[in-house]
């Protein structure tokens, strides 16, 4: 793509964005004002307007909205079901341009698999994915990477960009779409998903299952992996899986998140409900490992004090391991002090109400991450968090994205670890 061709496609990007955010908002001031004969429940009509411009751009725009479908919190009932639709069901590009893109990079396409459905049974941010088989019998799933998406989210996130410096929290937003452009430019690159999928899979002891990568039926653009079995957890929960069933899988989503902090020291971090899946016996398989994070050992051994300090109610502890993070240096002693009284002790006492109980049981508090997530808006908004590690708030991004997924399966989950006692 010329840098004419970009220059276009970032305008084009931005008008899109931009007559979306319009609509939206007028529509929502026709909502609020009751004007107009509007059929949709109240924020439907402007979370649909929006969705829809996100999934049109995909790229880091629809990453966005991915991000977005986990704060069902801090957003309208209705913004959440439209978002929600863009974790794993987006709208697929043409047939023909999965069989061009795999042609052109691994050759003709007969001859290198048995079969091949030209129509995806899956399509996301960066990439859609088809059904196939290898000659030697194996069903795999290929995973195609939509054209110039380097460039897009590049351009995405300049846009992006802009549109933070409007919000009160922009210092907290640019750090976070830093992060985001960082992830999201490795996951352009199959060729690093493919090294961080046998990375996982050669060293991952807890009970998932991570897909096999086919290095010689990859590429840069291509991925192939043996298929998973399983179905996402809004399929899977129409199954009825008994209790039993549902905590198993939990359990083992949790045990390979702790593995992954504490003994390996590299995170799967997307923790989006699309990257999935459950079968009949609560089995679980994660898919797309294109993001992950590295934490340094001097950081999980920040996140052991964190934990240790939650439960331990320890004020002094909390100082500390804050401190030891970032935060505070651009505020006064007493205003530090403040912080910590009304922001961070409240949180933290939120944090270890799951690691109190021997099992804690997300179905019947459904109202515990909504507080959580309060919590946490309200220290972003008092500037509590202002430069404290990265690392942090991708951290606590895959708790919440797991909590919100145990929720979801009404599932009651072992928490304490030895990581977390004193």
């Amino acid at each position: 793509m010329s840098g004419y061709e970009q220059s276009v496609s970032a305008t084009a990007r931005g008008l899109r964005l931009g007559r979306a955010a319009l609509d939206a908002g007028a529509g929502g001031l026709l909502a609020r004002l009751r004007l107009g004969d509007d059929p949709e429940p109240p924020g439907a009509r402007s979370a649909r307007i929006l969705m829809e411009a996100l999934i049109d751009l995909r790229g880091a725009a629809l990453k966005v909205a991915q991000f977005l479908s986990l704060e069902s919190d801090l957003l309208p009932e209705a913004a959440v079901r439209e978002l929600s639709r863009s974790c794993h069901r987006v709208p697929p590009m043409g047939s023909e341009f999965a069989r061009a893109r795999v042609h052109a990079e691994l050759g003709p396409v007969e001859r290198r698999f048995a079969s091949f459905d030209a129509v995806p049974f899956a399509a996301a941010s960066l990439g859609q994915v088809h059904a196939a088989t290898t000659h030697d019998g194996r069903a795999v799933a290929v995973k195609v990477q939509y054209p110039g998406m380097s460039a897009t989210i590049r351009s995405d996130l300049r846009l992006l960009r802009r549109a933070a410096n409007m919000l009160p929290q922009r210092a907290h937003y640019r750090r976070l779409l830093d992060e985001l452009e960082s992830r999201l430019l490795e996951e352009c690159d199959y060729a690093l998903e493919a090294q961080a999928l046998a990375w996982f899979r050669e060293r991952l002891t807890a009970d998932v299952a991570v897909a096999e990568p086919l290095p010689s039926l990859s590429t840069s653009l291509v991925l192939c992996t043996v298929r998973l079995p399983g179905l996402h957890v809004d399929d899977w929960m129409l199954t009825k899986p008994s209790a039993a069933v549902r905590d198993a899988a939990a359990q083992r989503l949790y045990d390979a998140f702790v593995e992954s902090l504490h003994v390996l020291g590299r995170l799967h971090a997307d923790p989006n409900p699309g990257n999935v899946l459950f079968d009949a016996e609560g089995r679980v398989g994660l898919l797309d490992f294109g993001c992950t994070r590295w934490v340094a050992p001097d950081y999980e051994v920040l996140v052991r004090r964190i934990w240790r300090a939650a439960l331990a109610g320890d004020e002094a502890a909390v100082h500390d391991v804050y401190l030891d993070m970032g935060s505070f240096s651009h505020h006064s002693q007493d205003r530090v002090s403040a912080f910590e009284r009304e922001l961070l002790m409240p949180f933290l006492a939120w944090l270890a109400i799951p690691f109190r109980s021997k099992r804690f049981d997300f179905g019947q508090r459904p109202e515990f991450i909504a507080e959580g997530r309060t919590l946490f808006a309200r220290m972003l908004r008092h500037d509590a968090l202002v430069g404290i590690r990265p690392e942090f708030m991708l951290v606590n991004r895959t708790v919440y994205g797991l909590y919100r997924l145990f929720e979801r399966l009404r599932a009651r989950v072992r928490c304490q670890t030895a990581w977390t006692s004193p």
